[in-house]
């Protein structure tokens, strides 16, 4: 697992992509779950998943991030944004190595790596004891050697998705 630290806009995200397409789970899917845009009532369905009528809104039987990105890595972004009791769950099922969704009592083996992202370094981790790396990122600002080598790298993205030819900065 893995810890990433930085504030917004520093590129949390795209490490995490990093670490996961330079890993042997580069095959394996990519799920992400932004804990700042999911209501906290669901944050644990979308990360843990959960049986069938846990939710009067959405009855189906949901899996998890943690389930979804077996093979892969599940991607927790703003952890710092969890609720304790949450993070905690998130923490247990790291150092068990298994998991359970919501109403549902059955064991679900963790088979995806776990990366999550805070704003600042966590004390205590989210994962607990359990060894991980932890990554801080420094703002753009005290980055400015990077802007111009990530504006190439967006443009270039841009340009490939309009299937066009970049033509560089004036």
């Amino acid at each position: 697992p893995a810890c990433i630290a930085g504030p917004e806009g520093s590129g949390k995200e795209h490490i995490a992509r990093a670490i996961h397409s330079w890993s042997n789970r580069a095959g394996g899917p990519f799920f992400t779950v932004s804990c700042s845009t999911v209501t906290e009532s669901l944050l644990a369905r979308e990360i843990f998943g959960c049986a069938e009528s846990v939710h009067a809104l959405m009855p189906d039987e949901y899996g998890g991030a943690l389930a979804r990105a077996a093979g892969g890595t599940a991607f927790i972004d703003a952890v710092d944004r969890l609720p304790n009791a949450l993070r905690d769950a998130l923490g247990k099922a790291v150092a068990d190595g298994r998991f359970q969704r919501a109403g549902d009592g059955a064991a679900i083996p963790l088979r995806a790596r776990v990366i999550v992202s805070a704003e600042s370094q966590l004390d205590p981790s989210p994962f607990g004891e359990v060894g991980h790396h932890a990554i801080t990122l420094l703002p753009l600002t005290e980055r400015r050697e990077d802007v111009l080598p990530l504006a190439a790298h967006f443009m270039r993205l841009a340009a490939d998705e309009e299937e066009i030819a970049p033509v560089g900065f004036m």
